[in-house]
């Protein structure tokens, strides 16, 4: 049988964030939609009083950034934005890893926060067996800026996961985030990537793998 290996995309393949990246270049195409972002700072403040979650601040800023637009006017961008990615944040260490799990003949998913508008092309892009990530809400053909279901963020990845695959029998499970401890804890083999300090000290208690892929 094939084993499943489950990558993390944010601080794990990539070097840093990607979600306020595409959001910040979309803008860039598209500055008459300057007026919308007005009352984010206002939306970051409430987050940061701990008055609303992380999900409800994702949706605010894809409400007001990427409301209304066509998949088909944005296109050019993600496929641009993909490729930038791959070029540009694509950790080297991470894409040899990556060879490694495919010339195993090794089932491969991205399972990511991040929203499939441009997690699903880049999966497909890196010969990904499966994407899992926050699935976009479009209603006559226009993205709205909310979730068909939940954030795929923390335990709701192992949930999607399990929904996917009808177990949760994860063979390996990379990620750089305290967030995707359910993931880790799951998979027979956890590896710690680069990880963020709540997560170093999760992985040095507990015997975890700790890899750094900083390096070229």
């Amino acid at each position: 049988m094939q084993r499943i290996i489950v990558f993390d995309l944010d601080g794990t393949l990539l070097s840093g964030d990607s979600f306020i990246r595409f959001l910040v270049g979309l803008m860039k195409i598209r500055p008459a939609r300057l007026y919308r972002v007005l009352l984010l700072p206002f939306a970051i403040f409430v987050f940061a009083c701990n008055l609303r979650d992380n999900s409800w601040l994702k949706s605010v800023f894809l409400h007001a950034i990427l409301g209304g637009l066509r998949q088909s006017e944005l296109e050019s961008y993600i496929n641009n934005f993909v490729h930038t990615l791959i070029g540009k944040q694509l950790r080297p260490i991470a894409l040899r890893r990556l060879k490694d799990h495919q010339k195993n003949g090794d089932y491969l998913i991205l399972a990511s926060a991040s929203p499939d508008i441009y997690v699903a092309p880049f999966g497909k892009e890196l010969g990904f067996d499966e994407m899992i990530c926050t699935r976009l809400r479009k209603r006559k053909n226009r993205y709205t800026g909310e979730f068909i279901d939940e954030n795929c963020y923390g335990r709701v990845k192992l949930e999607r996961l399990d929904q996917s695959l009808g177990h949760t029998n994860i063979d390996v499970a990379y990620s750089d985030h305290d967030a995707d401890l359910p993931l880790l804890l799951a998979a027979k083999t956890a590896v710690a990537v680069s990880p963020n300090a709540k997560l170093a000290r999760f992985a040095s208690k507990h015997g975890i793998v700790v890899e750094n892929w900083e390096a070229t």
